[in-house]
């Protein structure tokens, strides 16, 4: 995007072009940030359920003043002499104006239908209700997608789309145990049926392992943000910080995709009190890597949240937020030791997340257990009694394919 607004940017002040994008982003607000940071003032649609069914990004297209699609996969180097500099007849009446292609795209059940019983309506309606960030009705959605789904079981956008609206729930005040498992199993599930799709891979890896991973996802946001503050300006907030899966940098093998953490004490013994007044939530999530082939490897998510039911809250003038991994049985973990950063405020209610990277083994005689705990330091009320706690965990990780 920053290479095509600054090729274009001249023009669009011309009055030469407008430029339009769509961003399949699953949270709008960090798009939001990047423009500010680069300076970009397209408009952007939010796309985050794939309504254009992209199947790559980026996906440059160039329309001209008659609404005929001129150039597709558009290369910003020639884009001026095939289409800006270009002059186009308007087409006679009645001819065909056809339409944006993409060589490939896929066959939407909920736009074209790929069986003849899908439930275009309600399908319709499901989105409607993610495209408007509706946290409070994603059940609604979720619904139709699900019916859908048998209707139309080789239909890869559906899964995709219940995975988006799970997202959602879970990044809102209406999450639910289990929003953000379920997604990652959502989005495998549309992966399967469409191993090629680029925007179904990216959105796993975004959360996965770094031997998986292609790029660093959003190491960009701290230097966006102090950017943005050099320029005395406040940089656009982010509704869902990034977690350290989607900050990290791609690692070439187990070694490197070790953290550098220094020893820290935990409690091997267990005479930490534990979390019985449930002053804290705590979830796992696993996503696997994208490919079944070369190095298998997982991501583990450990989040934890303060449980409004219960009043609690972080006490960030204390140690933060510190987990502790057994060592697996079966395959080899990156790190058994990760922690979080504490807020500016003495106590805070905010959902913190820490992730451990296994290589799982090709072969083991049943799932991979992994045991750990949490040790944290909440209170009960802003100012109420804080106390130093352990919340104890396990989770099994099934392997595959028969490994």
């Amino acid at each position: 995007m920053p290479v095509w607004h600054r090729e274009l940017a001249p023009r669009v002040a011309a009055g030469d072009v407008v430029v339009l994008g769509v961003i399949q982003e699953q949270h709008a607000d960090r798009c939001r940030l990047f423009m500010q940071w680069q300076g970009i003032d397209w408009t952007i649609l939010h796309d985050p359920i794939n309504r254009v069914a992209a199947k790559a990004v980026p996906w440059p297209v160039g329309i001209d003043e008659h609404g005929i699609v001129r150039v597709r996969r558009a290369d910003p180097r020639t884009f001026a002499t095939e289409f800006l500099d270009a002059t186009f007849e308007a087409p006679k009446d009645g001819a065909e104006q056809g339409g944006a292609e993409q060589g490939g795209a896929e066959q939407d059940g909920a736009e074209q239908g790929a069986a003849p019983n899908v439930p275009r309506d309600s399908i319709a309606a499901a989105d409607a209700i993610l495209l408007a960030e509706d946290s409070a009705k994603v059940d609604a959605a979720l619904d139709s997608y699900a019916e859908a789904m048998k209707a139309a079981p080789g239909d890869a956008s559906l899964p995709f789309r219940a995975g988006v609206a799970y997202r959602m729930r879970y990044d809102s005040d209406e999450r639910r145990p289990g929003d953000f498992q379920a997604a990652v199993d959502a989005w495998a599930a549309a992966l399967a049926i469409d191993p090629n799709h680029y925007i179904y891979r990216r959105r796993i890896q975004q959360y996965g392992p770094r031997l998986d991973k292609p790029y660093p996802f959003y190491d960009w946001v701290g230097e966006a943000r102090t950017a943005i503050r050099a320029r005395g300006e406040t940089p656009v907030e982010l509704a869902a910080e990034p977690i350290g899966a989607e900050l990290a940098a791609p690692a070439r093998g187990a070694s490197d995709s070790a953290a550098a953490v220094p020893p820290v004490e935990g409690d091997p013994e267990g005479k930490i009190a534990r979390d019985t007044d449930g002053l804290m939530s705590l979830e796992t999530a696993v996503v696997r890597g994208t490919t079944s082939r070369g190095r298998v490897a997982a991501q583990i998510h450990v989040t934890l949240t303060p449980n409004a039911a219960n009043d609690g809250h972080w006490n960030n003038e204390a140690e933060p937020l510190r987990v502790f991994l057994e060592p697996v049985e079966h395959g080899q973990l990156a790190t058994t030791f990760a922690e979080s950063t504490n807020a500016a405020t003495a106590t805070s209610e905010e959902r913190r997340t820490v992730s451990f990277e296994l290589q799982l083994p090709r072969r083991a005689p049943g799932p991979i257990r992994v045991r750990g705990y949490a040790l944290f330091n909440a209170c009960e009320g802003e100012n109420g009694v804080c106390r130093f706690l352990r919340k104890d965990f396990e989770l099994e990780i099934p392997l595959r394919g028969g490994r």
